[in-house]
Parts: C-alpha cells; structure tokens; sequence
C-alpha cells in the first residue's frame, strides 16, 4: 500500500483497515441494504487492502451488484491518476 500511506502513519492506516473492514462487514451483514436495494462499489486499488478487507469489500459488490437506483461508491487504496482512471472505467 505504498502509494496508499505514504503520508500516513502506521497506526493510521491500521485504523483506517480496521474502519473499512467494520463497514463492510455490517453492511454486508444488514438487512437495509436489501430492502434499500442499494448498490455498493468499492473503487481503487482493492489489491493493496489487506486479504480480509478484500474478502468482505468483494461479498458486498457481489451482494448488490443488481441492485439500484442508488449506488454508495467508497474509495479505498485510491489517490492518484491511475485510480482516477480505473474508476471511470
């Protein structure tokens, strides 16, 4: 995750995990986001979260992806010209 938390201290980007992994596992465990039929995207370098990050942000894009109208698009692992590109796409 370098291009990630290069401004950040260790402890940052571990609480920052931590926050991404708690959100996604409750959303991916709530009842809401089926009866809202809300669509979720994670966008940027999944790649570079660490396995369980990964893990639980896949299930919920797999959970909702034919879901809609709304769509909850989160950034993570983003930040530069190259993510900005991935996420057009």
């Amino acid at each position: 995750m370098a291009e990630f938390n290069r401004n950040l201290d260790q402890d940052e980007v571990d609480f920052l995990m931590k926050l991404f992994l708690k959100a996604f596992k409750r959303w991916n465990e709530s009842d809401d986001v089926d009866k809202g039929r809300t669509r979720f995207r994670i966008i940027g370098r999944l790649h570079l979260l660490p396995e369980r990050v990964q893990q639980e942000a896949k299930a919920l894009m797999e959970r909702t992806k034919n879901y809609g109208p709304y769509t909850v698009n989160v950034a993570a692992a983003y930040g530069g010209r190259e993510e900005v590109t991935d996420a057009v796409r």
